[in-house]
C-alpha cells in the first residue's frame, strides 16, 4: 500500500523477483488502514459490524416479546456501542473535522441515524416519528460523546508516554503536525477543552499520572459534553412547534422512569402524547396544512382546537368524560392538594411523569384516547 491522495500511484514492488500485490485498504487491529489516510472505511465497517449485532440483539430483546426499554438500552450500550466507538482514540480527531457544537447536534451522521432508529425500535415508534423526541424520552446522548472521552483519556496518556517507547515517538510526530497546523489528537482535543471551558491538561515533568486520576479527568470532560448537548436539546425542542408538550413537561436529558412502570400499549401511548406522534386534530391539521386555529376537535362541538389538553382535560364527549373524571378523582385521594390546583397545573403535573402512581392511574385514561383516535 502506498499513502497518496491522488489514487495514481504507479510503483510496483517485488519481493524475490515475485510482484507484491498493490492494495487500496488494508484491516489491521480490526481497523480498515485506507491509502488515503481516512478513517471513513474503517467508521462504516464498525458500523456495518454493530448493525448485525443489534439484528441479532433485536430478535430476542425487543419492546414486542415483553423486554423493558431500560433492559434493551442497557444491552446496547453493553454488546454494540463497543463496536461502533471501537478504536475511536484513533479514528475520531480525523472523523469529526468541524466544530464541537456541530458534533453535538449533527443527528445526519450514519451512526446517529443508526442510533435514532434503535431509540425509535425501543419505544415502539414509527419512523417518521420526531428523532429528538424519541431520544429525549430514552435519556440518549450522541454516540460522539463516547469516542471524545475515550479520545481524550488517550490523549492524557500520550502526554505521559516515554519518548523511547514506540507510542513515544508517534506522540513526537502528533505533536509536529499540531504545531505545523496538521490535523491531530493534540489539536482535536484542544478545541474540544476550549469549547467546553475546560483547562487542557498538560505532563509536568517527572510526574506519572494513574488510571484514577485519568478517570476523573475524563468525567470532567463527559459532563462538560452533556451539559452543552442538554443545553443544544433544550434549545431544539423549544424550537420545535410540534414538541410544545415536551418542552413545557421536561428540562433535562434522563430517561423517562413510566417506560418502566407500564405495558406496551399504555407505554406507547403516553409516548405517542407526549412527543406529538399521536392521530389528534392538532397533528393530523398540522400533516393537512390546516390553520393551527382551524384544527377542531371531532368528537364535542365546541369548537376547541383538539389538542392534548382539550382532548385529556376539557372534552365532553361521554367515554372521555366517564374515564376522567375516575383518573382525577384517584389522583386526588392519592394527593389531596391534586383538587386545589388549576386545570392547566394538573395537566403539566400528569405529564411531568415524576409521579409513578400517578401515571399509572392515568395511563389506561391517555391510552384510550389516542387508540380512540386511530
Amino acid at each position: 500500500m502506498i499513502f497518496n491522495c491522488t489514487k495514481k500511484a504507479t510503483y510496483s514492488f517485488l519481493y524475490s523477483k515475485t510482484p507484491i500485490e498493490m492494495v487500496r485498504k488494508y484491516k489491521y487491529l480490526g481497523l480498515y488502514i485506507s491509502d488515503t489516510g481516512s478513517f471513513k472505511l474503517a467508521v462504516d465497517d464498525l458500523l456495518s459490524k454493530a448493525k448485525k449485532a443489534y439484528a441479532a440483539l433485536y430478535q430476542s430483546l425487543n419492546v414486542y416479546n415483553g423486554a423493558k426499554p431500560r433492559v434493551i438500552i442497557k444491552a446496547f450500550d453493553t454488546m454494540v456501542i463497543p463496536i461502533i466507538t471501537y478504536g475511536s482514540e484513533v479514528w475520531s480527531s480525523y472523523f469529526y473535522k468541524y466544530s464541537l457544537n456541530y458534533i453535538l447536534n449533527n443527528v445526519n451522521n450514519n451512526q446517529e441515524k443508526f442510533h435514532t432508529r434503535v431509540c425509535k425500535n425501543t419505544l415502539g415508534m414509527t419512523r417518521l416519528t420526531t428523532n429528538i423526541g424519541c431520544r429525549s424520552e430514552l435519556g440518549r446522548y450522541p454516540i460522539a460523546i463516547k469516542t471524545i472521552c475515550n479520545t481524550y483519556s488517550y490523549y492524557i496518556r500520550l502526554q505521559h508516554m516515554q519518548t523511547n517507547t514506540l507510542l513515544g515517538q508517534a506522540t513526537v510526530v502528533q505533536k509536529a503536525l499540531h504545531l505545523s497546523k496538521q490535523r491531530s489528537i493534540f489539536g482535536f482535543i484542544e478545541n474540544i477543552c476550549r469549547e467546553t471551558d475546560l483547562p487542557l491538561h498538560k505532563a509536568e515533568p517527572g510526574v506519572d499520572i494513574n488510571k484514577c486520576t485519568i478517570s476523573n479527568l475524563t468525567k470532567k470532560l463527559k459532563f462538560g459534553l452533556m451539559r452543552k448537548f442538554t443545553e443544544i436539546q433544550n434549545n431544539s425542542i423549544k424550537k420545535s412547534g410540534k414538541l410544545e408538550l415536551l418542552a413545557n413537561t421536561k428540562f433535562n436529558i434522563k430517561y423517562e422512569p413510566y417506560l418502566d412502570e407500564l405495558n406496551l400499549d399504555q407505554r406507547k401511548a403516553i409516548t405517542q402524547l407526549r412527543i406529538s406522534a399521536h392521530k389528534l386534530p392538532i397533528e393530523v391539521g398540522r400533516t393537512l396544512k390546516i390553520p393551527r386555529h382551524k384544527r377542531y376537535c371531532k368528537r364535542c362541538s365546541s369548537s376547541q382546537v383538539g389538542d392534548e389538553f382539550h382532548t385529556l382535560m376539557i372534552c365532553p364527549y361521554t367515554q372521555f368524560q366517564t374515564m376522567r373524571s375516575l383518573a382525577l378523582d384517584q389522583i386526588t385521594k392519592h394527593i389531596p392538594q391534586f383538587s386545589k390546583l388549576p386545570l392547566k397545573e394538573k395537566f403539566m403535573y400528569i405529564f411531568a411523569c415524576n409521579d409513578p402512581l400517578c401515571i399509572r392511574i392515568v395511563a389506561p385514561f391517555i391510552a384510550r384516547c389516542i387508540n380512540h383516535e386511530k
